[in-house]
């Protein structure tokens, strides 16, 4: 796995083993030197191509989809509702994410739960 850095005819490469290579293009008016006081960042797709290459669909079409599907059970109370609000938060990683919506959903089933018993 290589991770490419570019920056206007800069091109950094990181390799698996951590070796990291720069490549200036010929025609750049800059030295090595100056590499220190650049802003680098990772490429992305957009550096490549000029648009995503796929779609792009708001959570509510997820939840929908999952709703009908029943991967989302329908009889819960308020569910699509909960579902939205939990598409509303940032997460850092996967697990977070998913460990978060399952006390989100635990949480609130409780609550309910508590409150018609």
């Amino acid at each position: 796995m290589i991770k490419n850095k570019k920056f206007h005819g800069l091109d950094i490469q990181i390799k698996k083993t951590g070796i990291e290579n720069t490549y200036i293009e010929e025609n750049m008016k800059f030295s090595v030197d100056m590499l220190d006081s650049m802003t680098i960042r990772t490429m992305d797709c957009i550096d490549c191509h000029n648009r995503p290459s796929h779609v792009y669909n708001p959570p509510a079409f997820f939840v929908n989809n999952a709703l009908s599907s029943g991967d989302i059970p329908t009889e819960l109370p308020e569910i699509k509702s909960l579902s939205m609000e939990i598409c509303d938060e940032k997460f850092t990683s996967t697990d977070s994410a998913m460990n978060y919506i399952e006390n989100t959903i635990n949480e609130f089933l409780q609550r309910e739960l508590s409150r018609h018993c």
